[in-house]
Order: structure tokens, then sequence, then C-alpha cells
């Protein structure tokens, strides 16, 4: 797993293959993984992270959580959605039990569930709810004008073109398309695809 990454190398030599500092450097390394869109090669720093974290802090610790949660994205990535919801499921319960419901770390893990729900075809109407409270802790929090805000509006608007609910839809892609553009300007990747979304919306496709 160390190979070719010598500084990784030099830490377990000097800590310990187990020593829980390791568990943040793993969990780095699976999501730069996951961020370059190479699942299978994320997994394993993924589950070391979470193998490490679990037996410094046990498993009901958030930071744990928070490992298992990043697995799940990488599991997702790999169509292993069984697992990943599971992970998400058990993330999310610790995360509201240690945080409260309305924090930012159950707001991310609602969006990600719902994304994986969404993925697989099945439980829209718990996708819907958990898109519609990661909105709601996210207005909360960041504001309606958030780029990071605008992401979940989105998501839920393909989730109700995909129900054919197209007014709705409609006013949650033209929402998202406002905030992208004004935010981040109308060049990049996020209003670009809100608005080619929204434009297929209106074409019936």
């Amino acid at each position: 797993m160390s190979s070719g990454r010598p500084s990784l190398r030099v830490l377990e030599r000097e800590l310990g293959p187990d020593h829980p500092d390791l568990a943040s450097v793993y969990h780095n390394l699976g999501g730069l993984e996951h961020a370059r869109r190479r699942f299978a090669g994320g997994e394993p720093f993924a589950r070391r992270a979470v193998a490490i974290r679990e037996r410094a802090l046990g498993p009901r610790h958030p930071l744990a959580a928070a490992d298992r949660a990043a697995l799940a994205a990488i599991l997702a990535g790999r169509r292993r959605d069984d697992e990943a919801e599971r992970l998400y499921r058990g993330a999310l319960r610790i995360f509201e039990r240690v945080y409260g419901p309305r924090d930012y770390e159950v707001a991310v893990t609602c969006q990600n569930l719902g994304a994986l729900l969404y993925a697989r075809g099945d439980h829209h109407a718990e996708a819907a709810r958990l898109y519609r409270r990661a909105l709601a802790i996210k207005e909360r929090l960041l504001g309606r004008g958030h780029p990071d805000t605008a992401i979940t509006a989105a998501n839920l608007a393909a989730l109700h073109a995909r129900q054919g609910q197209r007014r709705e839809a409609a006013r949650l892609y033209r929402r998202a398309l406002r905030i992208f553009e004004r935010v981040l300007g109308p060049s990049h990747p996020s209003a670009i695809v809100t608005r080619e979304s929204f434009a297929r919306l209106g074409a019936g496709s």
C-alpha cells in the first residue's frame, strides 16, 4: 500500500503501522484518490483509516464515523451500494447523536446518502427527504445564496425532474443557476451543468 509513497513509509516506520496519527494520512490519501475518481485505488487507504481509527477511538467516535462515511463515498463510486448505504446510515446516526440533528456533517451525510439512493434508482421518496433535510441545514448554516447550498438544490431538482415534477424541478434549477452564475461565474462547470439540465427540462426531454 505504501509503495511509491516514501513519506508514508517514513511515517509508518517512525510511528508504527497502527499509530492513530496515520488514520488521518490514510483518510486524506483515500480522499485524494476519490477526487481523482480512482475509487479502486482509494479503497485500501480508506479501509486502513477506518481500521486504525476504530482501534484507537472506538467505532462510535465521530472521527471513526467520518472515516466510514469517506469509505462509503468510495464504495458508492465502485457501485458497492449496499455496503455504502450501511456505512452512511451508521455515520449519520453517530453525527446526529454527537453533533445534533442540524450539524453540517449531518447535512453532508444526508446529501450523500440521498445521492446514493437517487443513483440506485429506488427509494426516491427517502432520497427527496434527505435532500430537503440537507438543504434546510445548509440554508441555516451557510445561507440561501451559498454555492454549497445551491449544489443540494440542484440535486433535489434532478430528483424532481426524474419524478416528473417539472415545476418544482424548474424552480430549484433556476435558484441554483442564479447562485452559481453570481458567485462562481457563468462559465464554471457547476453553472454549465445546471444550465444544461434546466434547458433539457424546458425542452421536455
